[in-house]
């Protein structure tokens, strides 16, 4: 199909973001933090390289696939997948702008010259 999907983690990156939402985190760690080119620099490789475009459905850290779950038995069941993804189907339906009708409007009454 041509179409590849995947998740990215850009690294913990020294943006005005990090330093205004964490801001003890940005305090203790803005030395170690990456630059901003540095953080958008896997997102940017999965977008545009070749090879990347041959991979679909993984999580990707400095350009390296990682495992999508941190500890094996974290993985979830079919039967949990399939209910997270019915769930989520219910959620879009409710949240989904409904059609508008058109008001009728009442017949103006003729002014008599």
């Amino acid at each position: 199909d041509g179409i590849s999907v995947n998740a990215m983690h850009p690294g913990w990156a020294d943006t005005p973001g990090v330093e205004s939402s964490l801001q003890t985190f940005y305090r203790v760690t803005h030395k170690l933090l990456r630059s901003p080119e540095e953080g958008a620099d896997t997102a940017v490789w999965l977008a545009a390289a070749t090879e990347a475009g041959k991979v679909s459905g993984k999580f990707w850290l400095d350009r390296e696939q990682h495992p999508s779950h941190i500890f094996a038995h974290t993985r979830e069941s079919a039967a949990e997948r399939e209910q997270l993804l019915a769930t989520l189907r219910e959620l879009g339906e409710s949240t989904r702008p409904q059609k508008r009708t058109p008001r009728q409007r009442k017949p103006r009454a003729r002014k008599s010259a």
